[in-house]
């Protein structure tokens, strides 16, 4: 089941170069940081297709996301079953009755085949039913048919108020808002296992350079060996450096495997990252083709601070209502148990055609009347008492939630709003560092290829860029990840 509101992803973009006020998550001026790094805040985020995409077979094939939909079918089902029991039944219903009073005019079998219609109102009921009647004396055997007609109305009194469709409506609300929560929950997840899969595809690369680097000074340092021109110990330590670099590198392979296994056994085990060679749209891939924005609805492009995301969650979550219905509800129910362990009872008021005494009989057929009341007053009632005791215990629970329900959407904002903003400032930071290595590579091929460098210089520009890549790749996943749980903490929704 596919759903507009399955995940949360904010609109935030990876390229600097913006004032700082425009960022949506408002970030202090330069007067305001004092000793920290100057940073251009992003505008709006891009992401690689790939992800895109694997959110979108999340949704339609991983077993967790398949799980979720079925607990969300069954809510559905186990609420309409629930309104059903109060709401307008209809149905057939057969009857036989045998009579021997030893009056042979009466004495005899009646049968009836009617429709029945059970109308409830409140916890009041009205039903009526119609159909054929049939009858056999058994003194002549004669037979006798007629319709056979019934009205019935039913109004209990002393039970408290009836809230029981309001509370079935808010068991469902809550189911609803769990499984928005698990489909969150979700999401990050698989956005958090594909960003380990990408950090792990740049720390793979990274290892590489480092080895072809470590292989570069063992054989440099061998060859001044062989000429007298460098200690065997320092030839121990090139050689003991290029091993090292390749149980770094076989750790490296490792990761990677492990980390596209977990990914794909996160979505059903069916995608096959593991015999890939790279990740499809690598997050360090800034070409139109490998990147796509998400959408939000309902985000504004003004700056948000802090206050404006509080906001913002209390305007969409849906927590507090749902405990202030609580509260409600609790102390309804509690009326109503008080209330019956009281006077309680039932009126009933009905008509019959045709009175069972002249349906078989000789006398002619007529209606039959009734109206009757039944009263109750319990005087040693055990199951009562501890009704109420119930009750009472839900309400102070409900009352307890409700007190909780608004500092804990605060404090899940605040919490996400921080970790969102610190992952830009790490961001910003790996891009800068990120642009420095690759200037420092662009000198040291320039070099090289004039003739002023030798290549183990460019190994080592090259590790540089590499270990820099790998810094912005895990920087731009965290800040993917935090800003899609900020905009969950604040109740919003996405589409891709």
């Amino acid at each position: 089941m596919r759903r507009a509101a399955a995940a949360a992803l904010i609109a935030f973009c990876l390229a600097a170069g913006t004032p700082a006020a425009a960022h949506p998550l408002s970030f202090p001026d330069e007067a305001t940081v004092g000793a920290r790094e100057e940073a251009a805040a992003p505008t709006s985020l891009v992401v690689p297709v790939e992800v895109l995409h694997i959110l979108e077979r999340a949704a339609a094939a991983s077993p967790w996301a398949l799980e979720l939909d079925r607990e969300e079918a069954l809510a559905d089902s186990r609420h309409r079953a629930q309104m059903a029991a109060l709401t307008t039944s209809t149905g057939w219903r057969a009857t036989v009755q045998a009579r021997q009073e030893g009056d042979s005019a009466k004495d005899g079998v009646a049968g009836a085949f009617q429709w029945v219609v059970r109308y409830p109102i409140g916890r009041s009921e009205l039903a009526w039913s119609i159909g054929p009647g049939v009858a056999n004396r058994w003194r002549d055997g004669k037979t006798d048919t007629a319709p056979v007609v019934s009205l019935t109305a039913r109004h209990p009194f002393g039970q408290g108020p009836d809230v029981r469709r309001d509370r079935i409506d808010h068991e469902r609300a809550e189911a609803a808002l769990r499984h928005q929560r698990e489909w969150n929950r979700f999401v990050e997840d698989v956005l958090d296992a594909y960003g380990k899969a990408a950090v792990a595809d740049a720390a793979l690369e990274a290892a590489q350079w480092r080895l072809r680097l470590a292989e570069a000074v063992w054989q440099e340092t061998k060859a001044r060996a062989d000429q007298g021109e460098a200690s065997s110990l320092a030839l121990y330590e090139a050689r003991q450096g290029w091993m090292d670099a390749q149980s770094a590198w076989e750790d490296a392979v490792l990761a990677r495997d492990e980390a596209r296994r977990a990914l794909s056994l996160l979505l059903g085990g069916v995608h096959g990252w593991e015999e890939q060679g790279d990740l499809e749209g690598h997050a360090g891939a800034d070409s139109p083709e490998a990147l796509a924005a998400l959408r939000l609805d309902g985000v504004y492009p003004e700056a948000m601070g802090r206050e404006d995301w509080l906001s913002l969650a209390r305007s969409q979550r849906l927590e507090e209502a749902l405990a202030d219905e609580a509260v409600r509800l609790a102390e309804a129910e509690l009326e109503s148990a008080r209330r019956r362990r009281g006077w309680s009872g039932e009126w009933t008021v009905g008509a019959t055609y045709p009175d069972p005494d002249s349906f078989p009989g000789t006398a002619k057929r007529r209606p039959n009347f009734r109206v009757g009341a039944q009263f109750q007053l319990p005087l040693n009632d055990p199951a009562g008492a501890e009704a109420v005791v119930q009750a009472e215990l839900q309400l102070e629970e409900a009352r307890a939630e409700q007190a909780q329900a608004a500092r804990l959407v605060e404090n899940e904002v605040e919490s996400a709003f921080q970790r969102a903003e610190r992952a830009l400032a790490r961001l910003a930071r790996a891009q800068r560092e990120q642009e420095r290595a690759a200037w420092a590579l662009e000198v040291a091929e320039a070099n090289v290829a004039a003739g002023l460098a030798t290549e183990r210089a460019m190994l080592e520009a090259k590790v540089m860029w590499a270990m820099a890549e790998q810094r912005v790749v895990a920087a731009r996943y965290e800040v993917i990840r935090y800003v899609t749980a900020l905009w969950h903490a604040a109740g919003g929704q996405a589409t891709w």
